[in-house]
């Protein structure tokens, strides 16, 4: 059987919750019709983008909750980039989206470089608080120091748009260094599968 050429966040915790809906998805390339909770998350994170970029005038309805956050993004006179594609080779160089060396791929929601080589990046969620989506902010930093190798911390915050909830914490690049291998782990377990049992 062929196994799963590349990860993601949420391509990893599919799989750890059912290597054989992984199976389906990643190796068989069988798709599933979008829900109506993904297809909102679509939609809000479309409209996050279009307001923090000035092609919205009025903060929508969705993002009210974090109406300071979100006019707050505005002002800044820092970069202040929405949306990013970011991807990544075995050895964490970077390349193309759809390269075919490409094995690990993240977006960042909102990503800001602040002048004293800092970095903040932020993630939109529409659901409930869950530990996958925590552990993703150790991801996005070990991504972020890799992008900006002048980096001296890395700020990750949660954004559940509709709780009006943050989760955020910052890291080192020496917590980043030490956090990293156990993603190679259980990334290089779900890689290396060549069996997808139901769970």
């Amino acid at each position: 059987m062929s196994s799963i050429l590349a990860w993601s966040p949420s391509r990893l915790a599919q799989w750890e919750q059912c290597p054989r809906k992984a199976s389906y998805l990643y190796v068989h390339k069988h798709s599933e019709p979008q829900g109506a909770a993904a297809a909102e998350g679509a939609r809000v994170h479309e409209l996050a983008a279009q307001f923090v970029q000035g092609r919205l005038t009025g903060l929508p309805d969705e993002l009210l909750l974090f109406r300071q956050e979100f006019e707050q993004l505005r002002q800044l006179d820092v970069p202040v980039t929405c949306e990013q594609q970011h991807a990544f080779t075995s050895a964490m160089v970077p390349t193309g989206w759809f390269d075919a060396n490409a094995w690990l791929r993240v977006i960042f929601d909102v990503l800001i470089e602040h002048r004293d080589e800092t970095l903040t990046i932020i993630d939109h969620k529409n659901g409930k608080i869950r530990d996958k989506d925590l552990e993703q902010c150790e991801l996005y930093a070990c991504a972020g120091f890799v992008l900006f190798p002048a980096a001296s911390r890395v700020t990750t915050k949660l954004w559940y748009l509709t709780r009006g909830q943050e989760y955020e914490v910052t890291y080192t690049r020496a917590e980043a260094d030490e956090i990293w291998p156990h993603w190679v782990e259980r990334a290089q377990a779900m890689l290396g599968a060549t069996e997808f049992p139901a769970r």
